[in-house]
């Protein structure tokens, strides 16, 4: 799963169809669309949410943000330049799809963002270094507003993972932190709540049987307790900083190397966690026996015991017996052993 490869050939055939909308903006309906085709080509899981994998996949990725940004670029460089009305088709498209994600008009050629406390203008500008300098910052400025605009679409959703989270405001410079993570499937899905523990897909596959944590077969396999809570998968840290690195992973974006060296450490905590879940789930990995109840006298019968064991593939160690052998194998014995006895 080669992420940046696949992000950067997203943002390239995003760009050629967020091409060319001067006269109006990319409606929310074919952005819409589009977007979903640039969610499913980009590999992430189904349960990761939409918004929050924009974010890492990148604002060029986004095609209906996307063509309102270069409509905008353009108008601000052309309106920068000394001798242009105020007025005209591109401003007009411009200031339609900025109030798309919180900006107002606040003068002519100006737009404030309240949340920001930021403003954007298209004033003249007599030196082109400063021109450069202040279109530079209005390109930073609209995609920390598209950024702003996508975590809360997720923080205010009714998604569990949201709640879990404790419905957190924007900090930019914790995205900034978390983008720069993203590396890999697995960083990614965790990341933007793709994560889907034993307890979610019993009730995907609405089978109570899966819904067990596949590392100590605790009967409640959520994420939460496979992740910090799971006696066989002992996190780095009691405690993380906050709901939201308790829940994504998300690092602190603190100076302090210490620090820094704990938000890494969860963050692998997590991705690694993910990583077992689906070995068990999917690819043969070793799971975890039930939990019986003590009390359970099925469970006092050693004969019984050792049978559980036997027909498990689990010794006393807790290791697999038949991690190197699939079910077409053990199919394929059976037959052997059958001639064995008429013999």
């Amino acid at each position: 799963h080669n992420w940046a490869g696949k992000c950067k050939f997203l943002r390239a055939a995003t760009s050629r169809a967020a091409y060319g909308w001067i006269s109006r903006p990319m409606t929310t309906k074919d952005g819409g669309a589009l977007a979903k085709l640039a969610f499913a080509a980009s590999g992430l899981p189904a349960a990761a949410d939409r918004h929050l994998a924009a974010i890492m996949l990148g604002h060029m990725a986004d095609p209906g943000f996307a063509s309102g940004y270069n409509v905008a670029i353009a108008t601000l460089r052309h309106h920068m330049q000394p001798g242009q009305p105020a007025n005209g088709t591109t401003l007009a498209t411009m200031a339609y799809w900025l109030r798309r994600y919180g900006w107002h008009r606040t003068a002519d050629r100006q737009w404030t963002h309240d949340d920001m406390g930021e403003t954007i203008d298209a004033d003249p500008q007599q030196d082109p270094r400063q021109a450069r300098k202040q279109l530079e910052r209005c390109r930073h400025l609209l995609r920390e507003a598209w950024r702003r605009h996508r975590f809360r679409r997720w923080a205010t959703s009714d998604r569990r993972d949201a709640t879990q989270a404790g419905n957190p405001t924007y900090d930019e410079k914790r995205c900034k932190a978390a983008r720069k993570n993203a590396e890999g499937a697995h960083a990614v899905a965790v990341l933007t709540a793709g994560t889907v523990s034993d307890a979610a897909f019993a009730a995907m596959t609405n089978d109570p049987n899966n819904a067990r944590c596949c590392m100590c077969g605790d009967p409640n396999g959520h994420w939460l307790h496979q992740a910090w809570h799971c006696p066989a998968n002992k996190p780095p840290t009691d405690e993380p900083t906050d709901l939201l690195q308790r829940r994504l992973g998300w690092p602190t974006a603190t100076t302090d190397q210490r620090h820094r060296r704990r938000d890494d450490a969860i963050l692998r905590h997590l991705t690694a966690t993910r990583e077992k879940i689906l070995e068990a789930r999917y690819h043969g990995g070793p799971r975890a026996p039930p939990q019986h109840d003590p009390t359970d006298e099925s469970t006092n019968d050693a004969d019984d015991d050792d049978d559980d064991d036997h027909n498990s593939g689990v010794d006393d160690d807790g290791h697999d017996h038949h991690d190197d052998h699939g079910d077409d194998d053990n199919e394929a014995r059976r037959p052997r052993t059958g001639k064995k006895r008429r013999r």
